[in-house]
């Protein structure tokens, strides 16, 4: 569940940012399906989110190359911040901005 952790108002400026453990975009019903992640992260409309148990691995599958697809349906910038690194891809945090 994704949870808005900081609402800032400057100068009538604001910065919005979330932290999300997107738990490799497998919801409740163990399915896979990245598009609910985007949804949610668009409803947030968020400044910056962090993502926790993001899956980075190539291949054709939903739960391949994870940030990248984030990243292009949010229209976000992405920064990886993987924290296990194997020869298949990598998982862990990322940013979004």
């Amino acid at each position: 569940m994704a949870a808005c952790g900081l609402d800032t108002t400057l100068d009538d400026e604001r910065f919005v940012i979330a932290s999300y453990n997107i738990h490799g975009c497998i919801g409740l019903d163990r399915r896979c399906k990245p598009q609910r992640v985007v949804k949610v992260i668009n409803e947030l409309d968020c400044d910056a989110v962090a993502l926790q148990e993001v899956n980075s691995r190539p291949g054709p599958h939903a739960d391949s190359m994870q940030l990248d697809y984030l990243a292009s349906e949010t229209g976000m910038q992405a920064i990886a911040g993987s924290t296990i690194l194997r020869h298949q891809g990598h998982y862990g945090n990322a940013l979004l901005t």
